[in-house]
């Protein structure tokens, strides 16, 4: 599989790259930002949007947080959505 998907990150690098222009080729090199929806940006701006409304845009920083917190958060969440199938958070309004 791996293979696989190298090969054809490869083409579509071969393909997309002139190579008479060489900020084509020294381009290609770097984070391909194209591939990352719009959409999940503006998703996840929301969240924190959600988030900072909610508990303040910098608490973690005037009182510290322990890391469990945060890890059994981002549990509830997952759990919530690979395991009950809830897509949506029904406290934000936002995808899981």
């Amino acid at each position: 599989m791996k293979l696989k998907e190298s090969k054809m990150r490869d083409d579509i690098l071969i393909e997309e790259t002139k190579l008479s222009n060489p900020k084509d080729i020294i381009g290609s090199n770097k984070v391909p930002y194209h591939f990352w929806p719009e959409t999940a940006t503006i998703l996840g701006a929301m969240a924190c949007m959600y988030g900072n409304l909610q508990y303040g845009r910098t608490n973690w920083r005037a009182a510290g947080v322990r890391a469990s917190i945060y890890y059994d958060a981002l549990r509830r969440h997952m759990n919530a959505w690979f395991d009950a199938g809830e897509d949506v958070d029904p406290d934000s309004g936002l995808p899981h």
